[in-house]
C-alpha cells in the first residue's frame, strides 16, 4: 500500500485506489508522563511528535493539523520522522512523543510493541485524510500468486468497508 498514487506517465504500473485512511487516534507510551485518561488540544501541540516519514511526493503540502493549532494560538507540532512502522513503534514506546494514527496503524503499532497505548484526538481538529493506493507492475498483471495476494489485500482493506476500489487511469 502507498499513499501516494504512481505517476501518471507510468505506463508499466496499475493503481487501485482505496478509501482514504482518517487520522483518529495519538499513540504513545503507557508510562508517558503528562498524558493520563484523556487528550487535550493543549496537550497535543504542547507534545512532542514523531511521524512515519513518506516518500516525497512533490511539493509540500500545508499540514491542516498544525494549520488547526496554529489557529487555536497553539503553535505547530514539533515533529520528528522515522522511516519504518517498527522504528515508529519504537520510538513512541521509548520515548514521551506521540503520533497521530489511524485505528488501523494505532493497531500495528500496539501489536509491535505492548508498551503503547491510544486516545482519540481531541475535539477540534480537522478530519486528516491519507489516500491509499495499490500499485503493481505491469508484468505482475497476469501472474496468478499476484492476483491472489492483491485479492487478499482487498478482501482485508474492505472488511466492514464501504465501496468497491476505483481503477487508477494511467497511461496505458
Amino acid at each position: 500500500m502507498s499513499s501516494v498514487a504512481p505517476p501518471e506517465d507510468a505506463n508499466d504500473l496499475h493503481a487501485e485506489r482505496y478509501p482514504d485512511a482518517l487520522l483518529t487516534h495519538a499513540c504513545f507510551s503507557v508510562s508517558h508522563p503528562r498524558i493520563g485518561k484523556d487528550l487535550s488540544l493543549e496537550v497535543l501541540a504542547r507534545e512532542p511528535h514523531v511521524r512515519l516519514s513518506t516518500p516525497d511526493a512533490g511539493e509540500a503540502k500545508p499540514d491542516p493539523i498544525d494549520e488547526a493549532l496554529v489557529a487555536a494560538r497553539l503553535g505547530p507540532r514539533r515533529c520528528a520522522s522515522v522511516p519504518t512502522m517498527a522504528r515508529w513503534s519504537a520510538v513512541i514506546a521509548s520515548t514521551d512523543r506521540l503520533a497521530l494514527v489511524t485505528a488501523h496503524q494505532g493497531t500495528v503499532l500496539m501489536r509491535l510493541n505492548d508498551g503503547l497505548r491510544m486516545l482519540p484526538l481531541p475535539e477540534g481538529l480537522p478530519s486528516v485524510a491519507s489516500p491509499r493506493y495499490m500499485v503493481w507492475h505491469h508484468r505482475t498483471q497476469a501472474s496468478a500468486a499476484a492476483r491472489w495476494l492483491r485479492e487478499r489485500l482487498r478482501s482485508f482493506l474492505f472488511t466492514g468497508a464501504i465501496g468497491p476500489p476505483v481503477a487508477v487511469p494511467s497511461g496505458r
